[in-house]
């Protein structure tokens, strides 16, 4: 273009604007090349995996432990019960005692497991126990858990009512009810089970003969004095025992 510029006969301000169009058009291609230059320059050159050093072992093997320790050891079932019920003002003494009884017998059958880990299997499980235990467990105390329950299976003894079993599950789920809330559960696997209450012994007032018998006869002499045994008749009639 400059040799074109020289041959042809133009005048001075037409050479200037060329001049110009020449200067913009060099700065252009500069600046293009040298941004590609430095682009391909300083791009970092893909690494291949390296195998640790036995140098760097021992941090590595630091760094584990100090992410192991920050982990949060489970909530348990035991701290679970202390921790969401039995701090509560606004649960009875009655319903702590009831359910702390219940966590007991579950703890005795399955063990202290993290409440992350009892999901519907678990409960089905312990559902099933509780079915195959007999109306007197904890009475004995010579018998174990398992004692119980082959003693159960053994002989023609009442086992737990399904009023009771149901009622177990109940105070777990009131428990899982409150995990639930804070997100230390993923769900209840106490709730949703249906219980049969139709099939319980039918129960009957007694018939006139039968108070007569027990008013008018007799009580044998022994440790509890006939006055003893009218207070508690008199109480059990009262109360409906």
């Amino acid at each position: 273009m400059e040799d074109l510029v020289r041959r042809l006969q133009i005048s001075s301000a037409e050479k200037e604007v060329l001049r110009s169009k020449i200067d913009r058009l060099h700065n252009t291609l500069v600046t293009t090349l040298t941004k590609a230059i430095e682009t391909t320059t300083f791009r970092p050159a893909p690494q291949s995996p390296t195998p640790y050093s036995e140098e760097a072992l021992p941090i590595v093997a630091e760094n584990q432990t100090k992410l192991q320790s920050k982990v949060p050891s489970p909530l348990l079932l035991s701290a679970a019960l202390e921790r969401f019920l039995n701090t509560k003002p606004a649960k009875s003494s009655e319903t702590q005692r009831d359910t702390r009884r219940t966590v007991a017998l579950f703890i005795q059958a399955f063990g202290d497991l993290p409440v992350r880990e009892i999901d519907g299997k678990v409960s089905g499980d312990f559902r099933d126990v509780l079915f195959s235990l007999p109306a007197s467990h904890g009475k004995r105390r010579n018998l174990s858990f398992q004692d119980e329950i082959d003693r159960a299976a053994s002989q023609d003894v009442p086992l737990l009512s399904t009023k009771t079993v149901k009622n177990h599950f109940m105070r777990l789920s009131s428990l899982w009810n409150e995990l639930l809330r804070r997100d230390m559960v993923e769900k209840n696997p106490w709730s949703k089970w249906s219980f049969n209450l139709s099939n319980q012994i039918s129960r009957r007032a007694w018939k006139q003969e039968e108070m007569n018998k027990l008013v008018n006869t007799p009580w044998p002499v022994g440790s509890i004095s006939n006055e003893t045994f009218m207070g508690i008749t008199m109480v059990a009639a009262y109360s409906g025992m």
